[in-house]
């Protein structure tokens, strides 16, 4: 065996561990073994579960991203209480990027993944039968993973892993059995989406959607009963030094990929980061860990870090991952912007159309942070923010990389993008947003060919 199948195959164990340690901490976070509110430690999960610090701390990496745990700064990884306000708001979310994902799974899925997905729907019937809460669990995490496999789009998957996870938890903590009409939904989609029968598995899904926002009211409804027999509000986790200089970190580092003066043909490593920034390891090393969790960059251990090869991304992945997202996004600033935030856009939007050559000027307008920040702001949806910024950064890069123009039809469209929000015409909105998107496909292409 080479050099190189060693360290891939000593990568797919650690890989592996870290799953393994992901799901166990993840059910006994969701059976409140590991409480609300309760400090946990990466040296005593290492411990109690008998898996190595490496894999747990990768696990505790995607619980942060998923927002089931927050590192508190010299405590610990505080455990978050089940937040049913969000896990309401994202649902809408969640239903337009699972039309995407279900669409894919039903037309995608090979012979043996019908099979499975047809035997994991069996499952779910029987948990629903049968009240078992445990078994539901299970079935609903290995039908999230055969999605993930059959999509084959880490876009896709990257942005809706928080949906879930928030579903998951909210459900399994607030439902001591099974609510047995929306588990029979959930068996049916499996089922449908087995039989490739897209329509009726995305009429499936909104009964489920909407099964879950009642069974989030009702839930929510019980936690305030609750509440007002106990309990103090978690801590707030204050900004400090570190956090700042880190996010510091991440947008300079950000800037420096999108821009290719780090490329991915080369590996960094964080003592060169530091000189390069002038910044200390550890706000560095946290800047790292958030580009990782937003595909910018792999981590490697002992090995360094290795930049997002442009060259290789999957283009027409990350197209179709932002479409549910942008609409969304469209959608949220159409019902959230205050009159000053509308003439903002309207007064961007003529700038948009001022009669001048195509320059770099305009592709700062376009895919400016600072205007992305403000709109997910207006949006006021912390996990459509988690989903749709690091696809943002994917897409200045990749655009950037590859040299395309931004061409003055582009402009005209994300104008008329920012009218139609000014002015709330949601249809319209969302309208547009799909044929900006369009418009850039065609412009990439036009540029390859």
């Amino acid at each position: 065996m080479s050099e190189r199948d060693m360290r891939t195959g000593s990568a797919l164990v650690v890989r592996s561990m870290a799953d393994e340690a992901y799901n166990t901490i993840e059910v006994l976070i969701i059976r409140g073994e590991i409480p609300q509110g309760s400090m946990i430690s990466e040296v005593t999960l290492s411990k109690t579960l008998g898996i190595g610090r490496t894999p747990v701390r990768e696990a505790l990496q995607r619980l942060v991203r998923e927002r089931m745990v927050t590192p508190i700064p010299r405590q610990g990884i505080r455990v978050n209480a089940v937040d049913i306000d969000q896990f309401l708001e994202g649902l809408e979310i969640r239903r337009e990027i699972e039309r995407v994902l279900f669409e894919i799974i039903s037309r995608k899925a090979c012979r043996w993944q019908r099979r499975l997905l047809l035997r994991l729907s069996e499952r779910m019937a029987q948990a629903a039968d049968t009240a078992d809460i445990n078994l539901a669990l299970e079935t609903d995490r290995q039908f999230k993973q055969i999605q993930i496999e059959i999509s084959d789009n880490p876009f896709l998957t990257m942005a809706v892993r928080p949906f879930h996870a928030i579903s998951r938890r909210v459900y399994f903590t607030e439902a001591r059995t099974p609510v047995r009409k929306l588990a029979t939904s959930i068996s049916e989609i499996m089922k449908h989406c087995a039989h490739g029968d897209t329509d009726a598995a995305l009429s499936t899904n909104d009964k489920i959607i909407n099964a879950l926002i009642r069974f989030g009211i009702q839930s929510r409804e019980r936690s305030a009963a609750r509440a007002n027999n106990s309990l103090s509000p978690d801590p707030k986790v204050n900004a400090n030094d570190v956090q700042r200089l880190s996010s510091i970190a991440y947008n300079q580092i950000e800037d420096r990929i999108i821009a290719g003066r780090y490329r991915g043909t080369e590996k960094l490593s964080e003592g060169r980061l530091c000189e390069d920034l002038g910044l200390g390891r550890t706000p560095v090393r946290e800047a790292l860990q958030h580009l990782a969790a937003r595909s910018l960059i792999t981590i490697l251990p002992r090995r360094g870090v290795c930049v997002v090869n442009f060259e290789r991304l999957d283009f027409s992945g990350l197209i179709e991952a932002l479409r549910p997202l942008e609409r969304m996004l469209a959608l949220l600033v159409c019902r959230n912007a205050s009159p000053a935030f509308r003439r903002y856009l309207l007064r961007t939007s003529a700038l948009l159309k001022s009669p001048r050559d195509i320059c770099r000027s305009d592709v700062a307008i376009l895919l400016d942070r600072r205007l992305e920040k403000l709109l997910v702001r207006v949006a006021d949806q912390m996990y459509l923010q988690d989903a749709i910024v690091p696809l943002h950064s994917l897409l200045r890069g990749y655009l950037n990389h590859a040299q395309v123009g931004i061409s003055a039809d582009i402009l005209i469209v994300f104008s008329e993008v920012l009218d139609a929000v000014a002015t709330g015409k949601e249809h319209e909105a969302r309208l547009k947003v799909e044929q900006l998107l369009s418009e850039i496909v065609y412009v990439v292409r036009a540029d390859v060919d």
